[in-house]
Parts: structure tokens; sequence; C-alpha cells
């Protein structure tokens, strides 16, 4: 079962690295942009959605007034998260990019203590400064990036 899980996870990161390859390729290769860029992304993954409806099923679907504006809270924040990032991926390499999304961990890691008042363990701040070390020894080595690239990430983190 975990041996499932390391396979998984090296399946994602490398469809993550070749997305942002892909978006970086649409970017600077087609017009419209950061905004044409999300809108085919959640068109395609709206269908994919469609496709696998009839495979989920409804039946474990709680009322929609206990999930919408958590929902429509998520939405949002995700839109805006993809918007930055894409901003970022058209401003600069998506091989200087990926690396810095790391940072991700440690903003996930800020919100989590200083709003939600979660203890955090001694393995999960060395897994912290691990993030942090190889954020720098991986942006040190793709070489610089821009501010306007960097504000953009920080906003998509």
């Amino acid at each position: 079962m975990a041996m499932e899980g390391v396979l998984l996870g090296l399946a994602a990161a490398l469809c993550q690295s070749v997305s942002y390859v892909g978006s970086r390729w649409f970017l600077v290769s087609r017009r419209g942009g950061a905004t044409a860029l999300l809108l085919a992304s959640h068109l395609v993954m709206g269908i994919l959605c469609l496709v696998a409806l009839p495979i989920i099923g409804w039946s474990e679907i709680p009322a929609p007034r206990k999930f919408i504006f958590p929902l429509l809270g998520s939405a949002v924040f995700y839109l805006a998260g993809q918007a930055g990032l894409f901003a970022a991926l058209k401003r600069a390499e998506s091989s200087s990019i990926a690396p810095l999304l790391g940072l991700k961990i440690v903003v996930l890691a800020a919100i989590a203590t200083l709003f939600l008042n979660q203890r955090l363990a001694v393995g999960q701040w060395a897994a912290i400064c691990m993030c942090v070390l190889a954020v720098t020894l991986l942006g040190v080595s793709g070489g610089s990036v821009r501010l306007t690239s960097m504000l953009w990430l920080g906003f998509a983190c």
C-alpha cells in the first residue's frame, strides 16, 4: 500500500512538471495569455469531470446549503492562485518557477499555525525546513527570477 502511494506521488509530480512546461508553451505561443489558458484548462477539466460523473454517483452528496459557501470560497481562491501561477509562468521559465512552488508548504504551515491554531510536530517542522532548503538549492541552480515573477508566484502560493 505504501509503495502505491509513492508511485502515485511520483506520477503526480511528473504530470505536474509536464503541465508547467505545457502551460509555459501555451502562454508564449498563443494569444489570450493567462486568461485563455485558465479558460482552456478548466474546459478540459470540466469535460473530464462530466465523463467521470456516472462512475462516481450522487448517493453521498450532502445538501447544498452545507457546502456551497466553502465551495465558492475554494473556487475563488483556487482560480486566483492559478491566475497568479500563469502570470508567473508567462514572465519566467517553468524550470525556474516550478521549484519555487515548494514555498506553498511554508505558506500552508503559516496558515495552520497562525489562523487555525494548529501545533506542528517536530517532524513537520523538519519537513518545512527541508522544503525551504530544497527551494533555496533549486532556486539557485535554476537561475534568477525577476521580481514581478516572484510576486506573482507569492500570490499563487
